[in-house]
């Protein structure tokens, strides 16, 4: 409910800027190619009931099953009676069960194919998805399957036939979204789209490199705590692209207010007269993009070694999957800063530049997290990350990704790529189909509802009442017939 408040900030639709894509264009079955703030908050809390009412499912399921099984704190993730429950159930429940509660945590964290309520959702304030967008609202989803990952590695069920099904599924999904996330960010041309395609991508990281964990056996000792490596992986991710997105949604929101646009735009003049928001777009693009020897890179490496050790389980597409939406990761990224600050067209500028103490503060204090995060990885376990980065291939894809990143920053645009770049400008027209879904769901379900209210009031009003009225008047006859009868008889 927050977050569709928030999405849909505005007192009205009437300002442009606030919108999402471009004004006046027009998809399949002539579905608008933008999307107002009230309908992207429309379309986020109705796209994320549609994962939550299966997983409250779920969850009384689990709560029922752990009852049953003599467990008196069913729904405390800690105490869980995992192996009673998948005993009872059997492969095919499990399945149905875990996949039941996942629906939850897909649509929260916006993978494929729940994935575009997040790139409209951008019609919120830049505040709000530097927030919610980046480390809050769309983390929770990936939060909360950490935690279950933590709950069946600790009841001892990773390794069921059910709970290997549905990370099997997850992991590709997970991988999926990444590749697409990053390959739609690297064709748009709306600032705050390409950072929502970017956090779909990391979402989908987070979500895959953690669905790895029934597949590798390899733990890690953090304080007290004994975890899995996949979701310690994941976690430093997830605290990295926090503080990496957040300076870059503010960084964004700084450019709008400067130039009156949503979209890309800004030359090498611009940039130097911008100079803290170019370097904290720049230290944020090169830690989130896995260069090294930023924080991501330490993190990205570790990914793909986790990856590497599940290959035989997996197969090798998890890692191809992850490895592609790493270089179109980082690609979209420097083309990002590129297209704001160096090789863009020169922009309508405020007449005072960058003179917002507040604003710069912010994305300026976030952007020093971000490059003081590199302090993370080797701080919970040093030897996973160290031993990973230092692998002969992880240097070498590092060094691919150091020459994407300056060629994409030198060259930030292609030409026109025609049928492909429109698929992909139009967002795979997942908007248009699932607003198709969406709203043909809708009146399906209002003309259902009217034809059973009219089906009840026939029933009650007319159909009923008339049945009694025939059968009294067919009981009345039959008395009338019996008393002449009688009569006669007399």
């Amino acid at each position: 409910f927050s977050s569709w408040a928030l999405i849909g900030h505005w007192y009205k639709d009437d300002d442009e800027l606030s919108y999402v894509g471009r004004f006046g264009e027009r998809l399949i079955l002539n579905k608008p190619a933008w999307t107002t703030p009230s309908y992207a908050a429309y379309r986020a809390i109705a796209t994320i009931r549609f994962g939550d009412i299966p997983m409250l499912g779920s969850i009384a399921a689990i709560a029922v099953l752990g009852a049953l099984g003599g467990n008196t704190t069913p729904l405390e993730f800690t105490s869980i009676n995992w192996a009673y429950i998948i005993s009872k159930i059997g492969v095919g429940g499990t399945v149905v069960l875990l996949l039941a509660f996942m629906l939850g945590p897909y649509t929260k964290s916006a993978q494929v194919p729940f994935n575009d309520w997040l790139l409209t959702a951008m019609t919120g304030p830049t505040s709000v998805s530097a927030l919610l967008h980046s480390a809050t609202m769309v983390a929770a989803g990936v939060y909360i399957f950490m935690r279950l990952t933590e709950s069946l590695y600790s009841a001892g069920v990773l390794s069921s036939a059910g709970v290997e099904i549905v990370y099997l599924v997850t992991v590709y999904i997970g991988l999926l979204t990444a590749l697409l996330g990053a390959l739609f960010a690297m064709m748009i041309d709306e600032r705050k789209v390409i950072l929502a395609g970017s956090t779909m991508s990391s979402l989908g990281f987070m979500m895959g490199v953690t669905a790895l964990t029934p597949f590798i056996s390899q733990t890690v000792t953090v304080g007290m705590y004994v975890m899995p490596l996949a979701v310690l992986v994941a976690f430093s991710y997830l605290i990295i692209h926090a503080l990496a997105k957040a300076t870059l949604f503010l960084v964004s929101g700084h450019l709008i207010h400067e130039t009156h646009t949503r979209f890309n735009m800004g030359d090498w003049e611009f940039g130097k007269r911008m100079k803290a928001a170019f370097y904290a777009a720049l230290a944020a693009a090169i830690s989130l993009g896995g260069v090294p020897p930023l924080a991501g890179y330490w993190v990205h490496a570790a990914m793909d070694e986790t990856a590497t050790e599940a290959v035989t389980v997996v197969g090798y597409g998890a890692y191809i999957l992850m490895l592609l939406a790493s270089l179109a990761y980082v690609a979209f990224l420097s083309r990002f800063v590129s297209l704001n600050f160096i090789k863009g067209e020169k922009p309508h500028t405020h007449e005072e530049h960058g003179r917002y103490p507040l604003m710069v503060a912010a994305y300026v204090i976030t952007g020093t997290a971000a490059l003081a995060a590199l302090a993370v990885p080797f701080t919970l376990v040093p030897s996973v990350f160290l031993s990973a980065g230092v692998d002969p291939v992880a240097v070498a894809i590092g060094v691919v990704l150091w020459v994407i990143f300056v060629v994409a920053l030198l060259k930030p645009r292609v030409g026109n790529l025609g049928l492909i770049t429109r698929i992909f400008e139009r967002r795979y027209y997942i908007q248009a189909f699932m607003d198709v879904v969406l709203s043909g769901f809708g009146y399906v379900l209002i003309v259902v509802a009217f034809y059973i209210y009219k089906g009840f009031d026939i029933l009650f009003d007319f159909v009923i009442p008339d049945a009694f009225t025939a059968l009294s008047r067919y009981i009345r006859s039959i008395r009338g017939s019996s008393r002449v009868d009688l009569q006669a008889c007399k």
